[in-house]
């Protein structure tokens, strides 16, 4: 399954940015994403007794 999300800022400032400042705005929701996956998987491990 693929799931697309199809974003658009809504803060003026973001908006305003987003053409030059695009790149980086995706790169931190990226690893934040990556951060959160990662915490998740910890917090389920430690639940569960498993790592």
């Amino acid at each position: 399954m693929d799931i697309e999300w199809r974003v658009r800022p809504t803060s003026r400032w973001m908006t305003f940015l987003s053409p030059i400042a695009g790149p980086a705005f995706t790169y931190a929701h990226a690893a934040l994403m990556r951060r959160g996956e990662q915490g998740l998987k910890d917090y389920l491990a430690r639940r569960t007794g498993q790592k």
